[in-house]
């Protein structure tokens, strides 16, 4: 049912970031996980990434890549990835080489699904690579648990990890005390990561806000959802907000 779903928030803030600093994207190789109806990948694009490939589920790529084609403007390339497999390294697949920055917005709800999350970002990072992780607190119960469970207890295992400041990263429209913006670098030391079973799916299908069930381009996607912020910005980590 395409009636209920809508747009992360987390997204739009992740889309804001890139935005207020190009330079994190611009002339890099970038990756999107959990790309969902690709905002963040087309806005990387739209920034002058030298390539950009944008990652979901199977069920998702009819709407990834209806977007894109209603932004010709923008160069992005759709492709399936399941978290927890086996990512290929070799050519001619256009998951193969380094990669400069990984985007997520909104991946960590699930604790069944944290090892394999962190499994894919392991396989495509180096540890010059920088990964960049949005979470909303607010998009599902007990969202604040799950995102210190995940960026405090779990990933500093097999990355460095650092909040920074949503209040001075982000614009006032797009900030929130709910919105947390984290840093990662794979450690030289990273443990491989192994899992016990086949990955599961299990992020959250996506989503569409109620009265937008087309797609429609980049422009209209940031504009209908740049509203003002309905309480005052406030600063979650008061560390200096460094992309690069």
């Amino acid at each position: 049912d395409q009636g209920d779903h809508f747009i992360w928030p987390s997204s739009l803030a992740l889309a804001n970031l890139l935005n207020r600093a190009p330079e994190t994207v611009c002339g890099k190789r970038v990756i999107e996980l959990g790309a969902s109806h690709g905002l963040v990948s087309m806005t990387a694009a739209a920034l002058n990434a030298a390539e950009v490939v944008a990652t979901d589920q199977a069920s998702v790529m009819q709407y990834l890549q209806a977007n894109i084609d209603r932004n010709p403007h923008v160069s992005v390339r759709a492709e399936v990835l399941q978290w927890g497999q086996e990512v290929p390294h070799q050519a001619p697949s256009p998951l193969s080489g380094e990669w400069d920055v990984i985007l997520g917005s909104d991946l960590t709800f699930h604790k069944a699904s944290f090892l394999p999350l962190l499994h894919t970002l392991s396989s495509l990072a180096s540890p010059s690579t920088h990964v960049i992780l949005m979470h909303d607190d607010d998009s599902v119960p007990g969202g604040h648990r799950l995102r210190k469970s995940f960026f405090h207890d779990v990933a500093p295992t097999y990355f460095s990890v650092e909040e920074l400041s949503a209040a001075s990263t982000l614009d006032a429209s797009f900030s929130d005390p709910t919105i947390h913006i984290y840093s990662l670098r794979l450690l030289q030391s990273a443990p491989s990561i192994i899992l016990a079973s086949p990955p599961t799916v299990l992020a959250p299908s996506v989503k569409l806000s109620p009265g937008r069930e087309e797609v429609g381009t980049l422009a209209d996607m940031l504009a209908h959802f740049s509203q003002p912020a309905s309480s005052p910005a406030q600063q979650v980590n008061p560390k200096p907000s460094t992309l690069n």
